[in-house]
């Protein structure tokens, strides 16, 4: 058992507005050690450009640190060049296999972006000074991909997300023989057609959507394994009512003609640790004014039993306070919506 603490150094990696390409913002870094130092890969977001049809670009940066948590010398590592990644380059995972680094992202080939121009390639590196080469890896929709930093009873094994954009999303494996098949088309066609031998389910049901986090960490009790798990992320057809909440979310705002969340009754006692918790007035049965919400709380600390799912129906004044609070973010602060 062990706990899992936010650092107090947190944000790491902020925006650079002195930098076109990294200006608005720089998320989802993937770290990894080259000699004394510490190499850190990220998503960098430009700054928004109107005559352009599409406004910013996805680019990877990357960072030095010799501590892992101030990292410097940051500039473009990966940027669009061939016509699989012309429209962004997303959401690095790298790791050193066999003497070169091996760095996985999200290509965009197309804008407005498409299930089906939503793919994963690779850039090989020997030193993270250049890139060597990089390949377009998937021909079909996933994301997430990342390698094994070791041999697994003698294959190369990757892990990655299959159709996150085309559900039912699944977490699938790849073994190889040679690194070159991670390119290779009829790798990849003889692959898919035993997808269901390939696939690690950990979805809850056909509706969530899953994302392999980080690369894969070796412990003494196996491999460490770190995902994200959202829950009902793609519309089911047959609950879209009682999950998203989204013909009760009209109904009860032409009601009442306010901002609504939508939320599910909990009845089993370990799920208040899985939801943010509403609480506040009761108008009526399953309906309250809402005044709060606990992230997780636990039964005993939740403050009804009414759990806050993905659906949400605003009205226009929210565009107010999200420029206020804009106006006031204090230095190293961002705001996501």
């Amino acid at each position: 058992m062990y706990v899992v603490k936010r650092s107090e150094e947190n944000p790491i990696i902020t925006p650079n507005r002195d930098h076109y390409w990294e200006e608005f913002a720089t998320f989802n870094m993937s770290p990894v050690r080259h000699g004394k130092n510490i190499y850190g890969l990220y998503r960098a977001i430009s700054a928004v450009d109107n005559i352009k049809p599409q406004k910013q670009t996805s680019i990877i940066g990357i960072g030095k640190s010799k501590d892992g948590v101030h990292f410097e010398d940051r500039e473009p590592f990966i940027k669009p060049e061939e016509k699989w990644e012309k429209y962004g380059c997303e959401d690095p995972r790298v790791t050193f296999f066999e003497g070169k680094y091996y760095i996985f992202y999200t290509a965009l080939s197309s804008f407005p972006f498409t299930a089906e121009s939503i793919k994963v390639a690779v850039a090989i590196s020997k030193d993270l000074k250049k890139v060597e080469s990089r390949h377009l890896v998937t021909p079909f929709n996933a994301k997430a991909m990342t390698l094994f930093p070791e041999r697994i009873d003698g294959k190369i094994v990757v892990i990655f997300s299959f159709h996150t954009d085309q559900p039912p999303a699944k977490v699938c494996m790849a073994k190889l023989d040679n690194i070159e098949q991670l390119w290779d088309k009829t790798f990849w066609g003889k692959w898919i057609e035993e997808i269901d031998t390939h696939t690690v389910d950990f979805r809850r049901n056909n509706y969530d959507h899953l994302e392999i986090g980080a690369t894969p960490i070796k412990t003494k009790k196996g491999w460490l394994l770190i995902y994200s798990h959202i829950q009902n992320y793609f519309p089911d057809p047959e609950r879209l009512d009682r999950i998203f909440g989204i013909e009760e979310n009209i109904k009860l705002y032409d009601e009442f003609n306010c901002s609504v969340l939508a939320s599910v009754k909990l009845v089993d006692d370990s799920e208040y640790s899985r939801y943010g918790m509403a609480g506040g007035k009761k108008l009526r049965d399953g309906l309250i004014q809402t005044d709060t919400i606990i992230e997780k709380p636990g039964k005993q600390n939740a403050p009804s039993d009414l759990a806050i799912v993905s659906s949400f129906l605003f009205t226009p004044d929210i565009f107010d306070y999200l420029d206020e609070v804009q106006k006031n973010l204090k230095a190293g602060e961002e705001l996501y919506y």
